[in-house]
Formats: C-alpha cells, structure tokens, sequence
C-alpha cells in the first residue's frame, strides 16, 4: 500500500449500487469524475464507436444521439449515489469543457486534491486522445432543440447535487454548457434549418 493506484472508466460512475460496496471495502478511496456536456458525449461516444466497430449512428441522427442520452441514464442520479457512499472531500469533479478551456489550472486542483505536488511533473501537458476536428454534425434545430432540452434538464439535476455537496461554481459550469448550445444554434436560422453541431467550444 506504499504506492498510489489509479484506475479508471466511464461505466463505474453510472453503476449507482457500486457506490456503497467500494465505500465498505475501500473507505479511503478518492473518487474523480469528468463531466461532459451531453450531447457533446453522446456525439464523441458516437464517433469512437464508429472509427472502432462501425458502430455510429447511422440514419435518424438525432433519435441516435437520444438514446444514447436515455442509456446512459442521468448524471444527476448516478453522481448523488456516490456523494451518499464517500465523503465529500474524497469526491473531486471536473468540467470537461473547464478542462479544455484551462488543463494546467484544472490539473493543478487535481493533483492538490490527490495529495501530489502540484509543481510536478514540470512539462507541457499533451493531449493523446484528440480525434482530428471535424465541421460538425448535420442535425435540424428542431432536433437539436430537443436533445439539448435532456441535456439540459440532466444538467439541472447534476449542478443542483454539486451544490449541495460541494464548493463548485456550478454557474460557470452552466454557461459554459449553455455557451456551447447558443454557439451550435447561431449555426441555423429558421425552425427548420440544418444545424451545424459540434460538440466542443
């Protein structure tokens, strides 16, 4: 026990019965957890599935974007099981649009909430899982509308459990998220225009 372990996955988090079990076996746990945007998750999801097992959305992209919303379940739901099991202090969220926007900032309050030192490693941070940039998706803004309303809904419940729970500015998270939805709707004009949808700012 005189090293640090990590592991990590996106099941883990939605797996709320997990929660209590980790907390009994292994109390001392740290718990880090990344957010993302819904539909942004949804579309990268998508796409990682499709440049791996041609599995992508193929037809009705919209309907596609919202299942996989749906299965996922809420972030609101699963992240509150969690809060319940561990003590705050051992629960450290990230924004992954704040991460993109500040990563030296964001790993600075990572590697402090791990207990390492934050001066270390003293290099460049690189990023190894950036797929190439793309123009974005073709959805109609009706469609989009409606995806970015269960994102949105999501959205609410989850800063609403963070501001219970910990010091987060869950209002900057909020803008941040509704800045990349207006940024993706300025892309259409009418009720039945074509969106151009990215899932990054």
């Amino acid at each position: 026990m005189g090293y640090a372990a990590f592991d990590g996955s996106v099941d883990y988090a939605q797996k709320a019965w997990l929660a209590p079990i980790l907390a009994k076996l292994f109390p001392w746990l740290k718990l880090v957890f990344v957010f993302r945007e819904k539909v942004g998750r949804s579309m990268s999801y998508k796409n990682m599935l499709a440049e791996k097992y041609d599995r992508g959305c193929h037809g009705d992209i919209a309907k596609c974007l919202s299942a996989s919303m749906n299965a996922w379940g809420s972030y609101a739901g699963s992240t509150k099981a969690w809060f319940d099991a561990f003590p705050a202090s051992q629960v450290h969220a990230i924004q992954f649009e704040e991460l993109v926007e500040d990563p030296e900032g964001v790993l600075r309050r990572l590697k402090e909430f791990l207990g390492l030192d934050p001066e270390l490693p003293r290099r460049d941070l690189s990023n190894t899982n950036r797929r190439a940039s793309s123009s974005g998706w073709p959805i109609p803004r009706h469609d989009y509308e409606k995806l970015v309303a269960i994102a949105k809904e999501d959205q609410d419940g989850l800063l609403a459990v963070l501001g219970e729970y910990t010091d987060i500015d869950t209002e900057a998270w909020g803008r941040r998220w509704e800045a990349l939805w207006q940024r993706n709707l300025a892309t259409c004009e009418g009720t039945d225009a074509i969106c151009t949808v990215a899932s990054m700012l």
